[in-house]
């Protein structure tokens, strides 16, 4: 990016999500709710794109790194436990705006539409998800 004199790598930065210089390319692995703010001071065309996990594999991720901190063992009961009860649907948390009334639906269809996000792709299907967001670019 700062080859091509596009901003957000290093340099600008409203916070650690959005740089204010544009045009830019702004990335993050982190909670982005902080960065609304940013975002509505941008005056040229935005596309805003993410990918998730599927639940599932989110969610015993998680219980793998959770029992490897604690030294635990796993175990196929250990699993269904974690999957009903202490994970949860953080990652909805993780991309909606902070104070808001976003439901997952709302999230997709970027701000033409009504939506928060341009793209949403899956990281099991990630050759897929760059080929769609490819025609969307």
């Amino acid at each position: 990016a700062a080859r091509h004199n596009i901003s957000g790598a290093d340099a600008g930065m409203e916070n650690r999500f959005i740089t204010t210089r544009e045009p830019a390319v702004s990335a993050a692995h982190a909670k982005f709710s902080g960065g609304w703010r940013a975002m509505r001071k941008l005056t040229k065309r935005s596309f805003l794109w993410t990918t998730l996990r599927l639940p599932v594999s989110r969610c015993l991720s998680f219980y793998y790194f959770a029992m490897y901190q604690q030294k635990k063992k796993i175990s196929n009961t250990g699993k269904l436990h974690w999957l009903r009860g202490p994970c949860t649907n953080y990652m909805f948390r993780y991309l909606k705006r902070r104070g808001s009334f976003d439901t997952p639906e709302s999230l997709v269809g970027g701000a033409r539409a009504g939506g928060v996000y341009s793209f949403i792709g899956l990281v099991e299907r990630y050759d897929e998800s760059m080929v769609m967001l490819s025609f969307l670019l």
